[in-house]
């Protein structure tokens, strides 16, 4: 078979170890095994994460890579006009880049792959008048400048051009003027009161999916159930069988990560709020000696000199800061994990073997508490106060067998360390037919 070109729309970096990306990079490993590939990022502009890198850093996955920039480029039909891939790899997401790619890629005949693996907890957990007020504070932004100056985003300015890049977009598959205002008027509907809505506007010729939970939500969304595959989240490249027990490294210290859950970046509280926030925890954690703590903060929302101004100057001892580096990675170098609303790291501690304390109190105990729920296998921990005492009674802690299956069956489902390889196979016979 000649090379494969795939397609992939970001709005963060290539480099970022988080969830999507890797997912991305994960499916393409196991194409490459069969193949040759070539991968073509496509870097649109993103409304929280454009100051923390840069775009013209290069990538290094498969035999060629290629980076392409949306902004040299009228609208997404003429970008993959000029890339001419054979598949589009597109996140289920309904940001603007994920729809705009998957709309020109149907409208060129060619085959997109819609990747629905996010946490549907996540989605639903919010009430709508809880996301439009997220909405309305996410129109300011404020972030930590590399020369350590505050700076204030307006993003009214970054949504009007994002949708006349979505008109564009859509006038350029043909669509009349009428039409394309009225989908662009359904994409804002959708946003504006759903935290993460599922949209026909994103239903590909290939829809992968974790669980049969997001199966049964396309199909009602009108999706044909023929393009859907169910085959667990290509994150996790193991069998969670070989999860060894929990061992607890041999330093005489309570090795703990604390993982960040990016609230503020995702206007749920200010700025401000959260640093103070994760200050407190810290310096909690730190009143003993026997704790050795580290901070992994999310990839490509966070800004890591948000935390070298105003965190760890007001610790009361020095720390690591840990950002680009692979969640996984990190937490088989630790003892422990702690974590709130949500975080995906609480899912990655558990499927670790490492005891998880999630924090239900202060701005943690208002967002994302039900997205991973489970009695035998998260420690709650709903004071600060408590956070030492917990510490140290789960610190040794081993789970049950059966009992991580379950976990794994609600909130992943398949997992048996072969999702990238069946997603690959499905790609490959898509495009052979």
């Amino acid at each position: 078979m000649e090379s494969i070109k795939i397609l992939i729309p970001i709005n963060k970096s290539p480099h970022s170890n988080d969830l999507m990306t890797d997912q991305a990079k994960n499916i393409c490993k196991s194409l490459s095994s069969k193949c040759d590939i070539h991968i073509i990022w496509a870097i649109f502009p993103s409304n929280v994460a454009h100051h923390l890198w840069d775009n013209e850093e290069e990538v290094r996955i498969g035999k060629k890579v290629e980076i392409v920039k949306a902004k040299d480029f009228r609208n997404a039909v003429d970008l993959i006009k000029q890339v001419n891939p054979n598949i589009i790899m597109v996140n289920g997401s309904i940001d603007f880049h994920n729809v705009e790619c998957n709309l020109a890629g149907k409208f060129l005949k060619i085959p997109t792959v819609i990747l629905f693996f996010r946490n549907r907890k996540t989605a639903i957990s919010i009430s709508k008048k809880s996301v439009l007020k997220t909405r309305m504070r996410g129109l300011f932004y404020r972030y930590q400048s590399k020369n350590g100056k505050e700076v204030f985003d307006w993003l009214v300015p970054f949504y009007f051009n994002q949708y006349i890049y979505f008109f564009k977009t859509l006038r350029a598959t043909n669509l009349g003027i009428l039409k394309s205002l009225q989908n662009s008027v359904k994409h804002f509907q959708s946003i504006i009161f759903s935290y993460n809505p599922i949209s026909f506007l994103l239903e590909g010729k290939l829809n992968f999916c974790v669980n049969e939970d997001w199966k049964n939500e396309l199909e009602e969304a009108g999706f044909d159930k023929r393009t859907i595959t169910v085959a667990g989240d290509p994150y996790f490249e193991y069998n969670y069988k070989n999860t060894k027990k929990n061992q607890v490294l041999e330093n005489h210290k309570n090795k703990i990560m604390l993982c960040t859950s990016a609230l503020s970046n995702h206007s749920f509280c200010s700025k401000n709020e959260e640093m103070q926030f994760i200050i407190n925890i810290c310096n909690k954690i730190l009143e003993h000696d026997e704790n050795e703590l580290i901070i992994k903060i999310h990839p490509s929302t966070e800004n890591l000199y948000d935390f070298e101004e105003k965190v760890l100057p007001k610790l009361s001892k020095e720390i690591k800061i840990f950002q680009k580096e692979n969640m996984l990675e990190i937490i088989k170098q630790n003892d422990i994990v702690i974590s709130y609303s949500g975080s995906g790291a609480i899912r990655d501690g558990v499927i670790s073997g490492k005891p998880v304390i999630n924090l239900k109190f202060g701005i943690a105990d208002k967002w994302f508490q039900d997205v991973y729920v489970d009695d035998k296998l998260i420690i709650q921990c709903d004071k600060i106060e408590k956070m030492q005492k917990l510490i140290i009674e789960n610190k040794n802690i081993n789970f049950q067998k059966e009992d991580l299956e379950k976990f794994i069956q609600k909130y992943i489902g398949y997992f048996a360390g072969k999702s990238s390889d069946i997603y690959a196979a499905r790609i490959l016979n898509e495009i052979k037919e």
